[in-house]
């Protein structure tokens, strides 16, 4: 082999690397606004998680209230209007405790355990609470009793769901957790594809300043 072929060779080995680098670099590159739109979609899924949680919890608020004056009008009520008024009664709670049940679920769920465990306890208090009295429903229905307990449980039941609505308005630090957890793989995508392809970009100009040079 003369050594006009052997440089040829080089050459046209060097050739193919250039193009593969390239090849990569644009590759990576062109990962970076499809990291970006996934990123940007995250933000907006988060956001949605965000406000759907703090909706979720205004309505249970709002709903043991609603309770709340029902039990109070029935335990006013002679017996004939308390008998009238058990299936509302029933209706009210059964709203409640589907509410309260969402907060163990899904994005609402996953949200609410980003809170302080300080927070996080006043959550599944509510929750057991809320279990401890349908228990007692399914067993007797609304009966006096039920109600008369019911009666005394609203109290706390209003006192937690206004420190966690609180907790959910006035702290972020449960929504900084949601974005970094969700958000943490993605933001490494995009700084690992920048910086690839910055230093292959880099290669291939130094390479081509050099053979340049060369001519």
């Amino acid at each position: 082999m003369s050594a006009t072929e052997s440089v040829e060779g080089k050459e046209q080995r060097n050739i193919i690397t250039e193009y593969i680098m390239l090849f990569l670099c644009v590759l990576l590159l062109s990962s970076i606004p499809l990291s970006l739109f996934l990123f940007f979609k995250k933000n907006v899924e988060i956001q949605d998680s965000v406000n759907e949680t703090l909706w979720q919890v205004y309505n249970i608020e709002i709903e043991i209230y609603k309770t709340s004056a029902v039990v109070h009008e029935a335990m006013e009520a002679d017996p004939a209007k308390f008998a009238e008024m058990q299936n509302q009664l029933g209706l009210r709670f059964q709203i409640l405790v589907s509410r309260v049940s969402l907060a163990g679920q899904g994005r609402y769920g996953a949200a609410l355990g980003q809170l302080d465990p300080d927070d996080q306890g006043q959550v599944r208090r509510l929750q057991s609470l809320v279990k401890e009295l349908y228990q007692d429903y399914e067993r007797t229905g609304t009966t006096r009793p039920f109600v008369e307990k019911l009666e005394m449980a609203v109290p706390e039941m209003q006192q937690l769901a206004r420190s966690i609505s609180t907790t959910l308005y006035t702290e972020t630090n449960w929504i900084r957790r949601i974005h970094g957890s969700e958000t943490q793989i993605i933001k490494i995508i995009i700084y690992v594809s920048s910086g690839v392809a910055g230093l292959l970009t880099l290669a291939v100009f130094l390479t081509l300043r050099k053979e340049s040079s060369l001519i």
